[in-house]
């Protein structure tokens, strides 16, 4: 079912004005019926344009929880004028589908930016199924929805929403409340247009905790990733863990030589896997997952493009060490230490939970291999 919206607001006012697109709590009756109704994607097609040809201006979603009273943004996309005589040409448009099924509410606003528009064009609409556009070749146009397809091992969807510039803030689909954030601008990776993030080395999201992306008997991460530089060093993809010596934290690190380490915290042990089969320069679907249920042989996984790569054990522990504080994406510290240098996909999955049916690790095969599907990494 798709749902055509009407755009009333008009042309942004001068040369810093805002305009409202569409306000899931104004449009649907007073207590909110907007999330009843199974409207998946918001869908847009913006046309500005302005005398000089220099206009830019920002498209900015932000959900709320509490009925319209407080707004937190989740995504932000740019637009430019192509051209100088406010003639039609393609570059004046911007088009994007959003997915906003997770949210009780949400707005869509237009801030307008140097120069004063002489034209704005805005074709709306809700969607309850994925828009083709967002479906991978040979998907077969299934819809996505990360907890059927896991079965609720996957609990938290980090998905990156800053599609230019340093990436401040990256939602957390399932949890909205807990986003990956990053206040210093240095230390932001960079957005691209299709939605991943390159890493220069230092740059390292921040990711507070939660019951749903944590657990000691069973955590695992999912992304997709393309290493530039395959230094001898660590690159860290996450860690769970207070700051300290390795021994106190219960971490996942990923080695840039191509090999994996995981340390159980206070207990010692370690599991790691030979080196897989990557290279630089070349993307590839990751997915660590640690299994404290399982015997010791099989706690620790590693698969690289749904493909497992042998284990060494070294005295895993049952359960990894407790968590405290954050833990991080791109580096081992929330400082951009030992950070990562490439690009990491779009989205992050994050599993503390093992599915019915996964006889090695926290997925099935089947399961791991929809995730990897998933908007991949080219």
């Amino acid at each position: 079912m798709k749902t055509t919206l009407g755009y009333t607001a008009g042309i942004p006012s001068g040369t810093t004005g805002t305009v409202t697109l569409f306000n899931s709590a104004t449009a649907f009756p007073p207590g909110g019926s907007f999330h009843l109704l199974g409207q998946q994607w918001f869908q847009y097609s913006l046309r500005t344009a302005s005398d000089g040809g220099t206009a830019t201006g920002t498209i900015t979603g932000s959900y709320s929880v509490d009925k319209g009273t407080t707004w937190v943004p989740f995504y932000s996309k740019s637009t430019a004028d192509a051209d100088d005589d406010n003639a039609a040409a393609t570059g004046d448009v911007v088009t994007d589908e959003v997915y906003v099924g997770t949210y009780k509410d949400v707005r869509f606003t237009y801030t307008n930016a140097v120069e004063q528009l002489t034209v704005f064009d805005a074709v709306l609409s809700l969607a309850s199924r994925k828009p083709v556009s967002k479906v991978v070749d040979g998907a077969g146009l299934v819809v996505f929805d990360p907890n059927g397809i896991t079965l609720g091992a996957v609990t938290s969807w980090l998905r990156n929403a800053t599609l230019s510039g340093g990436v401040a803030s990256m939602p957390d689909i399932l949890n909205p409340s807990s986003p990956a954030t990053q206040g210093t601008a240095g230390l932001q990776p960079t957005g691209q247009a299709n939605g991943s993030m390159t890493l220069d080395g230092g740059d390292v999201l921040v990711v507070p905790f939660h019951a749903n992306n944590n657990g000691t008997t069973a955590i695992g991460f999912a992304f997709w990733l393309n290493l530039t530089n395959l230094a001898s060093t660590r690159v860290p993809w996450s860690q769970t863990g207070a700051a300290g010596a390795s021994a106190s934290r219960g971490r996942s690190d990923f080695l840039a030589t191509g090999a994996h380490d995981r340390t159980g915290g206070a207990a010692g042990g370690a599991g790691s896997n030979a080196a897989a089969s990557i290279t630089t320069g070349a993307a590839h679907f990751i997915s660590i997952e640690y299994d404290g249920t399982a015997a010791l042989a099989a706690r620790h996984s590693l698969f690289v493009d749904n493909v497992l790569v042998a284990t060494t054990v070294d005295n895993l522990p049952a359960a990894l060490a407790a968590a405290t504080g954050t833990w991080t994406i791109g580096a081992i510290d929330t400082s951009g230490t030992s950070g990562l240098l490439g690009t990491l996909g779009r989205n992050f999955f994050v599993m503390n939970a093992k599915m019915p049916g996964a006889t090695q690790g926290l997925l099935t095969s089947t399961a791991r291999e929809a995730l990897m599907r998933f908007e991949p990494l080219t």
